[in-house]
């Protein structure tokens, strides 16, 4: 989860020392309900673990209960279904992170005889490091973090530690940020990295996907700008022959139009055919602050792309997300009006490079689905990574892409591979948001004593989108849900639905 600096949580004093009821009938004879633990405050980003001594754990995002911060939540149960809520995991904030009160995604593991903590937390304004600390206890208290990796931006967060059965090696996974999600091999302790070891990139994401275009057998994908300032992705560029493993292909622009100035930030790229070219319709900011409709254009699919012409630069409001739409017969360029929420249309020209002469902007008529509110697709931003192993795969349970908004959209895909490092084909979402569950995601798996897998998650029940934690705050509401994992015959994972369930077909062995 990506956590941008949070208000902290204050408790009513009626409060102060009341476990929740339970939200369930204790008598239901067809299976227990979700959610399975809704507690005073949310339950954000659940890990669990089933410890030594039999009970499972889940370790969450910080809270402020009792007028005391909570660095870390912390439950136990013996079923996944009535949970116990444990004090603090982590009563003292590491030093390096003391001057602030960020910590989020905790996950932990049993690395040589000791509990290791992996924790996203924020240091001070040079930006956030994943630590790890340790325990001899899966409740804690968890001490001496160390920091393992850092960085200015929010690439370094949401860590999970993975053992691989077959090599036997263990494994970080990480990321957030607009930035693929990467892993690196731990040392035996868990506390640093395998000296010699390499950063590897797991699962690339695609920021704002604007159309696919297919060409030759393959499907091509664009998006928005990514990367740092100093050696941007102009234009993302993919490609697949199944859709399933998507091939990272050089920039499709890598030079931006002469007059762009300021930041890299190319939105939502879309392209079309034209005879024997290929037409790139895209938004690049100007030196004033301006954003333009531009069009480029390439004689391969692959591009390179050309600033070609510029349609429109507006200084009072971004100029983003245009494509290319055809009704009525005629073509259209569309885009955004960001700020009151509506679609600006003009009919181009028969060489679709500029606009038709006889035509004027026009308030679109019609809804589309490529609208950015709309929030389509799910990987504008990946993170969360869970990964198992099972039937010779390894599973890694991913989400995006904004966990925790009003708006919040959510889901939790699913991508398998041969090797812990991959490369992973992805299968898509196997888990979203219903009328009544809104955001489900940033997962862990856990076996009961059968060997039955556990979707945990967090998910938000849409009738208590918010909770009121003092007299003038609210947060989010995020409650702790299970699900049973399952497997199609082709050996995929899928959920009993692929929405929230709040009555389950069937409950965890303990």
């Amino acid at each position: 989860m990506r956590q941008y600096p949070i208000v902290l949580l204050v408790l009513f004093a009626a409060c102060a020392h009341r476990l929740p009821t339970p939200l369930r009938s204790p008598t239901s004879l067809s299976g227990e309900a979700n959610p399975v633990y809704e507690g005073p405050v949310p339950f954000a980003d659940p890990a669990v673990l089933k410890a030594k001594d039999g009970w499972f754990y889940a370790y969450a995002t910080q809270s402020r209960t009792t007028g005391q911060v909570e660095n870390v939540q912390c439950l136990r149960s013996r079923d996944l279904l009535e949970w116990e809520r444990l004090p603090d995991c982590m009563p003292r904030k590491p030093e390096w992170a003391s001057a602030k009160q960020n910590f989020w995604a905790p996950h932990v593991e049993l690395v040589a005889g000791r509990y290791v903590m992996y924790i996203s937390a924020e240091q001070d304004e040079t930006g956030y490091c994943v630590g790890a600390g340790t325990s001899d206890r899966p409740q804690g208290p968890f001490t001496e973090f160390r920091r393992l990796v850092c960085g200015p931006s929010f690439e370094n967060i949401d860590p999970m530690a993975f053992r691989d059965p077959v090599s036997k090696k263990l494994f970080l996974y990480w990321g957030s940020a607009h930035l693929p999600l990467v892993a690196q091999e731990l040392s035996s302790d868990g506390l640093s990295f395998e000296n010699g070891s390499r950063r590897t990139t797991v699962l690339e994401n695609t920021r704002e996907p604007r159309g696919e275009i297919s060409v030759d057998g393959f499907t091509y994908g664009f998006g928005t700008q990514m990367g740092p300032e100093q050696s941007p992705s102009n234009v993302q560029l993919y490609r697949s022959e199944n859709r399933l493993r998507w091939e990272k292909l050089p920039e499709a622009m890598p030079r931006r139009p002469e007059w762009a100035r300021g930041r890299p930030d190319h939105w939502a790229p879309q392209v079309v055919r034209a005879g024997e070219e290929f037409l790139m319709y895209l938004s690049v900011p100007h030196e004033n602050g301006n954003y333009c409709l531009t069009v480029s254009r390439a004689v391969k699919v692959s591009g390179p792309y050309e600033h070609l012409a510029t349609f429109e630069c507006s200084p009072s409001f971004r100029l983003v997300n245009p494509y290319l739409k055809e009704e009525s017969g005629k073509a259209l360029l569309v885009w955004e009006h960001p700020t009151e929420k509506k679609l600006i249309s003009r009919a181009l020209g028969p060489d679709l490079k500029e606009f038709s002469p006889e035509s004027d902007y026009q308030a679109a008529a019609f809804t589309d689905e490529k609208l950015s509110f709309t929030r389509q697709g799910y990987e504008n931003l990946v993170e969360g990574a869970w990964v198992t192993y099972k039937h010779g795969f390894y599973y890694l349970y991913y989400s995006g892409d904004d966990c925790c908004s009003d708006q919040a959209h959510y889901a939790v895909s699913v991508a398998r591979s041969r090797h812990p490092l991959g490369p992973f084909e992805k299968k898509g979402v196997i888990l979203k948001g219903s009328g009544e569950w809104l955001g489900p995601g940033h997962n862990s798996v856990v076996e009961d004593s059968e060997g039955a897998e556990w979707l945990v998650y967090h998910a938000i029940p849409k009738e208590r989108f918010r909770v009121k934690v003092n007299e003038s705050e609210t947060e989010v509401n995020r409650v702790l849900m299970i699900d049973r994992i399952r497997y199609t015959e082709d050996g995929w994972p899928v959920l009993e639905s692929v929405h929230p369930r709040t009555r389950l077909p069937a409950k965890p062995v303990p």
